[in-house]
């Protein structure tokens, strides 16, 4: 670890993490689960009837798996297929084939099962992180270890609900169209579903581990508790009382309440004194813009304590997550290693980041991801060793441009009309697509509706504050004026590709089919049914001379 001047005996360090245990966070709902100890034992029917006539008080088991067809009834057994498990604490259902429904049912048992312990080799719930009350446990010490767990869940017992979820913001869809999956694809838990346009999350399942939070382009998922404006708040009062007793620039070492929370006490005196320890619910819970913030409150480095205890997709998720704020600050020139992994094994090997040269930020926190980010960004920008007028970002990235190819685009307007924000809109009176940077949050629905595949999304972060806020002209032509009132209906390249496409069709033979194209919608069904007329010609058709 590189050499660095102690600070009056680590008297900076403990006064920031004074400050930061002297803050709360903001209350939230609480999600309720009661459980009366009944236990569903999945197996083969005689390991499963032995353990579930073996499970210690409060806890009452019933053996449900594949057994004898020709055995008679028995107190406790319920002899079926098993091929699912759905539920939590306190509402367990065991299904078998197609989905139907073992358990409860009326002719075994009207309840729910309160816990599930699966004796299966392979887990019927295979979901990174299992519901509160399912134990997946085929022998050994994981099914001691469940056995000893499970009496601790009877009773009554709450948790937060740790999110907070705006439809009228979120991009996963519209009119049938899917775009946005990231909170989906990141939930350890299984907890969040499409539903439509939007998206619904199970309070049961949700286990607070708030990547879909970090990992939502727009802001409509947000971590409820504790909630991220209020951890930053109280990051930027630490960070005050550091400097009110040393001059160096701090470090923030982001660790979990679990196994960080334990290497802490563990190592925190082999620290250098520029580091303050600062715990979070979990560490997929803080994002890109919350790391750019701390930076941009003074922090020389943000580090996150790595944790086995992370699931993969979450640690995915958080990797995506660096590599978004590297591209950042590497635009502007400040090394990509104000970001980083540690290793607890290492601790001696940490190399330490430069100190800051920037006044800290006095702007707040507040509970608008992107407006965060762009405040942190803006501030960073200002004291950028080198920097540039825009940067690249990675694929998937949620700020960027479109590029519009302007001779096959029809300005049909199909891409604003399922924009959910904002992004995209039409020019008024006048055929004209419209585009504001700032609110891309390249979802890529107007991709998807573009009938003429004009429109490709280029993700890149514009650093000049006006620029991102500019509304500029993606594609414009002049209206078409109906040839019989003059009312302007269309633009003239919408004509001009609807006539070049039915060219050939045996509607559009004679000339007047031709020049209806060509007027407005009233003026059509008047000319289709002028002199007695009607919609096609008796005389043209498929088969007709």
């Amino acid at each position: 670890m590189d050499d660095e001047v102690p600070m009056k005996d680590g008297s900076a360090r403990a006064a920031a993490v004074a400050r930061l245990a002297s803050h709360s966070a903001t209350p939230t709902s609480l999600v309720g689960y009661q459980s009366g100890g009944r236990v569903a034992v999945l197996g083969s029917e005689a390991r499963a009837t032995d353990v579930a006539r073996a499970l210690p008080p409060p806890l009452s088991g019933t053996a449900i798996g594949p057994g004898d067809p020709g055995s008679g009834p028995e107190a406790g057994v319920i002899r079926a297929n098993v091929v699912a498990v759905d539920g939590h604490l306190g509402q367990f259902r065991i299904l078998g084939p197609e989905e139907t429904l073992i358990a409860p049912s009326v002719l075994s048992d009207e309840r729910p099962f309160d816990l599930v312990l699966d004796l299966n080799e392979n887990p019927l719930i295979t979901s990174e992180v299992a519901p509160p009350g399912y134990y997946h446990a085929p022998e050994g010490v994981a099914l001691e270890r469940a056995l000893a767990a499970m009496p601790d869940l009877v009773g009554e017992f709450e948790k937060p609900r740790y999110f907070r979820y705006d439809p009228d913001i979120c991009v996963h869809g519209a009119r049938g169209l899917s775009a946005c999956t990231r909170c989906l694809d990141a939930c350890p838990t299984d907890a969040i579903r499409s539903a439509g346009d939007g998206v619904e999350v199970d309070p049961y399942l949700c286990q607070g581990g708030g990547i879909c939070a970090s990992v939502c382009p727009s802001g409509a998922m947000r971590y409820a508790y504790p909630s991220a404006e209020d951890l930053l708040d109280a990051m930027r009062g630490a960070f005050a009382a550091f400097r009110e007793l040393s001059d160096e620039s701090p470090i923030v070492l982001l660790h979990d309440r679990e196994e960080g929370g334990d290497w802490v006490l563990q190592h925190e005196s082999t620290l250098p004194g520029s580091v303050i320890p600062c715990e979070v619910e979990e560490l997929g819970s803080l994002g890109a813009e919350a790391w750019l913030v701390l930076l941009a409150y003074g922090a020389r480095g943000v580090w996150l304590l790595e944790s086995a205890m992370l699931p993969r997709s979450v640690r995915d998720a958080i990797e995506g997550q660096m590599e978004l704020a590297h591209a950042l600050l590497e635009g502007l020139g400040y090394p990509a290693a104000c970001v980083a992994w540690r290793r607890g094994d290492s601790v001696r090997e940490w190399p330490l980041p430069e100190p800051a040269a920037r006044p800290p930020a006095q702007f707040a926190a507040i509970d608008d991801k992107r407006t965060l980010l762009a405040h942190a960004v803006d501030h960073l920008a200002a004291h950028a060793p080198s920097p540039s007028p825009s940067t690249p970002l990675p694929s998937g990235s949620p700020f960027g441009t479109l590029e519009v190819d302007t001779a096959s685009c029809t300005l049909c307007m199909a891409c604003p009309s399922v924009c959910p924000a904002r992004a995209l809109s039409a020019g008024g009176d006048l055929p004209a697509l419209r585009f504001v940077e700032w609110n891309c949050v390249q979802c890529g629905l107007c991709e998807q509706a573009c009938p003429e595949g004009s429109i490709r999304r280029v993700p890149r972060f514009l650093y000049d504050a006006d620029a991102r806020l500019e509304t500029r002209v993606m594609n414009e032509d002049r209206p078409f004026q109906c040839i019989r009132c003059g009312k302007p209906f269309a633009t003239a390249k919408i004509i001009e590709r609807m006539t070049d496409k039915l060219s050939a069709h045996w509607m559009f033979q004679k000339p007047e089919a031709v020049l209806r194209l060509k007027m407005c919608e009233d003026c059509r069904v008047k000319d289709m049914f002028k002199d007695g007329g009607g919609l096609l010609d008796t005389d043209s058709g498929p088969g007709r001379a």
